[in-house]
């Protein structure tokens, strides 16, 4: 590849004229000048990772056939008939003076590659190829072919839409104010759910339907008679996704990295999947203390989606906000049948407030839309 040489077989250096001899050199010197051994050595090291495909394969034999044809061009572009009937009769002698398949390491290229298409070269001696019709032919195509490529990976991208997850009868809030244990299992201090949006939303590009609260119980909620749901069965998915999106806060604090509930997801073949939402990650408390060490979450693909007016709870910051969570499905080819959010009974409770499954792309918005700045208060 970096010093080529030419090598010759000795027992043909008798019986080739120096003509032969000339228009072998030519056609070798042809394939120097087009890099040929280049080309040759990067198809192989395509079909060694590709070995499995046979349209590498198929593409490669392609290229050995073409490159054959267009040495040949490079020797005979300013020649007479004449020298083309001579350069002709030379390839047939060559072919006739093989005694059997000719055997090259894949690295070599050669005047016959193999055998080679050798009635479509010596067709091909009978007319001068058009160079500047097959350059401008071969570009076209592979604009084409490279604009089909982008377009089926941007596709790929985007091919599997996000979808909303319902939460409709997994929610614990809103409830009948006269069901049992209402003030302690249906309260809503202070007020998270009278200031959300509600229905059909999307925020940041990801769409949501939002019919309540579901909320995972927690040491401190507990401690204050706020009785919440241990864990949430059986939430209804039966689709294929790379990403899993959750629209969530939490009630009270931990430490940041705390695991405080997982998503456990239920494949269709039987097995299982733990995605940990973690406090200060992904989850954070529905209202901000002035205390607090940072206001946004700490992990990339999660964001503070939603704020609203905090001014009831002045005292201790004066802002509440929901965030939005990215997790990454490490089995997206596997259906996935159903969700379960479980606790992991830490101090604080953990509140989803919508649920949506999608493919590997995160949103435009997601990455178009400004992160919301939520004022830094000094804690006195």
């Amino acid at each position: 590849m970096f010093r080529p040489v030419i090598l010759l077989p000795p027992g043909l250096l008798k019986t080739l004229s120096d003509q032969e001899w000339s228009s072998i050199l030519l056609h070798e010197f042809g394939h120097l000048k087009r890099r040929d051994p280049l080309w040759n050595v990067w198809m192989s090291l395509l079909g060694c990772l590709h070995w499995f495909n046979p349209l590498v394969w198929w593409a490669a034999k392609c290229m050995r056939e073409d490159r054959e044809l267009a040495c040949d061009a490079l020797v005979l572009a300013r020649a007479e008939s004449s020298l083309r009937q001579s350069y002709g009769a030379t390839l047939l002698k060559l072919a006739s003076s093989q005694p059997g398949p000719l055997v090259q390491p894949a690295a070599m290229v050669g005047i016959l590659e193999n055998g080679g298409p050798l009635k479509m070269r010596l067709r091909a001696l009978q007319v001068r190829p058009s160079f500047w019709l097959n350059t401008i032919l071969g570009v076209v195509i592979v604009c084409v072919l490279s604009a089909c490529a982008l377009t089926a990976r941007r596709a790929a991208g985007s091919s599997t839409p996000i979808q909303a997850v319902s939460l409709n009868h997994h929610t614990d809030y809103p409830q009948a104010a006269d069901a049992p244990d209402a003030l302690q299992t249906f309260r809503d201090d202070p007020g998270m759910w009278s200031q959300i949006p509600k229905g059909q939303q999307t925020i940041l590009g990801v769409p949501f339907n939002i019919t309540g609260l579901i909320r995972l119980a927690g040491l401190s909620p507990q401690r204050d008679e706020w009785y919440f749901r241990p864990e949430v069965k059986d939430i209804a998915v039966n689709n294929t996704f790379e990403r899993l999106y959750l629209l969530h806060a939490t009630y009270y604090y931990a430490d940041s990295g705390k695991v405080i509930a997982v998503a456990r997801l239920h494949y269709a073949d039987g097995s299982t999947t733990d995605l940990p939402i973690k406090y200060g990650d992904h989850s954070m408390n529905y209202w901000r203390m002035r205390y607090e060490l940072r206001s946004n979450p700490a992990d990339s693909d999660s964001r503070i989606a939603w704020t609203g007016d905090g001014s009831m709870l002045a005292e201790y910051g004066n802002s509440l906000r929901l965030c939005v969570s990215s997790f990454i499905n490490p089995h997206p080819g596997l259906m996935v049948r159903r969700i379960d959010l479980i606790s992991t009974w830490q101090d604080p409770s953990e509140v989803v407030v919508g649920m949506a499954v999608g493919g590997r792309e995160l949103p435009p918005e997601w990455r178009e839309t400004p992160p919301i700045q939520i004022p830094t208060q000094q804690w006195s």
